[in-house]
């Protein structure tokens, strides 16, 4: 970590904890299939005004991609599983609810884990140029994937929210 800018993780709960964002996130997640990791990045990097482009988002991509195809997405599937199945019921087992509680910490380990990955590969990219025509909304709708016209507001929506959020970068 670069002195005086925050880490990735501590933004990334700090943005997640604001009014409205961690519904937009997981919208985007689950009717769009974003990577909610990615997002984060790609955000901590434009609030803090990081040369962003498509190349860059597909090296971020590259990083998190197996972790979210080989652990954090069969992670959430059994955390849901879970939760349809036992702790859902009018009566939970408490060993159910406990243990969807722990695979709920793994799977926050994972993200974790990711977003520290994706921070080791881009932090110097703050102390280099803007590229030529990068901008953090083309950015992010390429982690995204979609040129969606709703995707693209919730994408400034959430730009905007980042931006206002007050961690020393």
């Amino acid at each position: 970590m670069t002195k005086g800018r925050a880490c990735l993780w501590p933004f990334a709960c700090a943005f997640y904890a604001r009014p409205g964002v961690k519904d937009r996130l997981l919208d985007l997640q689950d009717r769009h299939g974003a990577d909610v990791p990615l997002l984060l990045a790609v955000l901590w990097l434009a609030s803090g005004g990081a040369a962003l482009g498509g190349s860059r988002v597909q090296r971020l991509r590259a990083i998190s991609t197996p972790v979210q195809l080989g652990v954090i997405r069969p992670l959430r599937a059994s955390r849901t599983a879970l939760k349809s199945l036992f702790t859902a019921a009018a009566d939970p087992m408490p060993q159910a609810v406990r243990l969807r509680k722990t695979v709920l910490a793994v799977e926050l380990d994972a993200e974790r884990f990711v977003l520290e990955l994706m921070e080791r590969e881009a932090e110097a990219w703050f102390a280099e140029p803007l590229e030529d025509g990068a901008r953090a909304e083309d950015a992010l709708s390429a982690a995204v994937g979609s040129q969606d016209c709703e995707v693209r507001r919730a994408l400034q929506d959430l730009l905007r929210a980042a931006h206002d959020l007050h961690i020393p970068f």
